[in-house]
């Protein structure tokens, strides 16, 4: 059942504010007249996009990882923005998303930010100490939020900026799903011939003493290696896979993936235009919200998790702090960022809008990241054909091969 956040008037045109759970919006206004409560206003706490299910699903699943993921913090950004906005105090707000919140990691970490606010500590301050979980961003935009006085403001830009990312990860995930699924069901089905199909072969080739040609021979090499030492061979394979994951979790690994996905010919635009809409909606956002530009350009090179953006930032922050123009400082970095994101900066600048320029370029690039991920599997299917033809035929050629030449000499 939802739980909905509610304003309401009594009798004496008081108003009066809570928490509670109905079945839907009349149920609930329903259940306030019998109490001579008049609804006034309602929003909903539970995501609207997630099935009860999925959503035990996925906090079980967040909890087992002991992590919190993008859902829970648009969760947490969007009602603490209702909350606030509507003149709940912050603090009973964070304890009625501490109720609400389904996920036991979440609830402990938002339990921790209470208890600081409790204690007198800014909700700035007090997200800042977990900025493992919530990041720069979020401390810095509630900063602004607060000593501007637009606390809920900043947080529904939180939660545009949270969801934002979050969608363009999850369609650029969904269009890997199908080339991995395939090249799975590959390695599986070649695995299986190798074991079970191959040794039956070679027990014939054997009684015709034919002379196999070096195809033949890797083939049944690697067959017989998967039978007889199929724990060496398996367990080899989990080192060399745990070896690379480990080396791409490193700062020379990201570096050295960051490299391949700016070069290679699918994935060079995709990548670029992802992180352009990252970085225009974080600095755009972080303008907005009246953060200074060189905290803002600091707090997105550290958002960004491609290294040669992060650095290019960084030195476009010193070029800036120097005295130069956002526009001339991204200038010098014409392979990351492309004349046209330039000269919308620049007219941004010359207009006084820098931040809405920017949020207008990161609505481009992220319908421009949406439009490529819809094609890339058109992109990527006569690819995975050629792979799939070039291994069946490798493996048709070098066993049908010997047959055909004991036929031939008969």
């Amino acid at each position: 059942m939802p739980s909905y956040f509610y304003i309401a008037k009594n009798t004496l045109g008081q108003t009066v504010t809570g928490t509670r759970e109905a079945k839907d919006e009349h149920d609930l206004a329903g259940l306030l007249r019998q109490e001579n409560l008049y609804l006034v206003r309602v929003d909903v706490l539970h995501s609207a996009d997630r099935s009860p299910l999925t959503s035990r699903s996925f906090s079980l699943v967040s909890s087992i990882l002991n992590r919190v993921g993008a859902r829970d913090l648009i969760f947490f950004a969007r009602n603490l923005a209702v909350m606030v906005g509507a003149g709940m105090p912050v603090l009973r707000s964070l304890e009625v998303l501490e109720q609400q919140s389904e996920s036991r990691t979440f609830q402990i970490i938002i339990q921790e930010i209470a208890e600081a606010v409790r204690q007198g500590v800014p909700l700035s301050e007090a997200i800042g100490r977990q900025e493992k979980t919530f990041g720069p961003i979020f401390k810095n935009m509630i900063a602004a939020g607060e000593s501007s006085g637009k606390l809920p403001e900043s947080l529904k830009v939180l939660e545009r900026q949270i969801r934002r990312n979050y969608e363009l990860t999850k369609k650029i995930k969904g269009a890997m799903y199908y080339p991995a699924i395939i090249i799975v069901a590959i390695i599986g089905i070649a695995i299986l011939m190798l074991i079970y199909v191959v040794p039956t072969l070679v027990e014939t080739f054997r009684d015709l003493k034919i002379e196999l040609p070096l195809s033949t021979r890797v083939i049944i090499y690697v067959s017989e290696s998967l039978v007889t030492s199929s724990f060496f061979v398996l367990g080899g394979l989990i080192v060399v896979a745990g070896g690379i994951i480990s080396f791409m979790r490193t700062p020379s690994g990201k570096r050295v993936l960051s490299w391949l996905l700016l070069r290679l010919p699918i994935f060079r635009d995709l990548n670029k235009k992802l992180n352009l809409a990252r970085f225009s909606r974080t600095l755009g956002s972080l303008i907005g919200s009246g953060v200074p530009i060189l905290e803002a350009l600091g707090i997105s090179a550290s958002v960004l998790r491609n290294p040669y953006y992060s650095q290019a930032l960084l030195r476009v922050r010193e070029g800036v702090e120097k005295g130069e123009n956002l526009s001339h400082a991204l200038g010098g970095f014409e392979k990351l960022f492309p004349p046209l994101f330039v000269q919308m900066v620049n007219v941004g600048e010359e207009t006084g809008k820098v931040g809405g320029m920017l949020l207008t370029i990161a609505l481009f690039y992220e319908s421009e990241v949406a439009q490529m991920t819809k094609n890339l599997s058109t992109l990527i299917e006569p690819i995975m054909m050629i792979f799939i033809g070039t291994a069946v035929g490798f493996f048709a050629v070098s066993i049908l091969q010997p047959i055909y030449s004991v036929v031939g000499g008969i």
